[in-house]
């Protein structure tokens, strides 16, 4: 086995232990015969309470973590994770714009290429970049919010910063729109 080889099965381990840890997890306590009663937590000592009663979730929520990035990151440097960047498929079509410098082509082309995955769903329904990262702060303090009512405040302020770039980006689109047109072309993917 050579050492690509060998460093990508490591990753892999890595990656399946994270997974199995995960697994266990959230195996329900009844299930494995493990259900213990949690008394409330004494004034003051909420840390403690805490790493008594919850420690081993910790330890295992920050493990997963750890051994998922390391698993990703041999996999990166085995090469096993790294896509070619121009398919073989689309090579023959990009030589003569990369050659003839068409950079609205290429453009285009970026363009398309960037509509699958995660990123892509949110791209094809004209809902990325800022406005996506400030509609996921505001879901992401509106949970917190349930274990501390002071980051109800912090989902409100990412909702108006999430109103005020939907805005923002919607009036751009439209500007950008206009401009197109005028020139007669007709509008690509808007």
């Amino acid at each position: 086995m050579g050492s690509k080889n060998f460093i990508a099965f490591t990753g892999y381990v890595m990656l399946f232990l994270s997974a199995f840890l995960a697994a266990i997890m959230i195996t329900p306590p009844f299930l494995i015969g493990y259900e213990r009663p949690i008394p409330p937590p004494e004034m003051g000592l909420e840390f403690m309470w805490f790493l008594q009663h919850y420690g081993d979730r910790l330890l295992a929520i920050i493990l997963i973590v750890f051994f998922a990035l390391i698993g990703l990151q041999l996999l990166g440097v085995a090469g096993k994770t790294t896509p070619r960047v121009i398919p073989d498929e689309d090579r023959g079509l990009l030589e003569p714009l990369v050659r003839e410098a068409n950079k609205e082509a290429i453009n285009q082309y970026v363009i398309l290429s960037s509509l699958g995955g995660f990123t892509g769903t949110f791209q094809k329904i004209g809902f990325s970049g800022l406005p996506l990262a400030t509609a996921m702060l505001t879901l992401l303090f509106c949970v917190l919010s349930f274990m501390n009512l002071e980051f109800i405040e912090f989902a409100k302020l990412t909702l108006g910063a999430f109103i005020g770039s939907f805005v923002q980006r919607s009036a751009d689109t439209e500007k950008l729109r206009q401009v197109i047109t005028k020139d007669g072309d007709s509008p690509v993917g808007m």
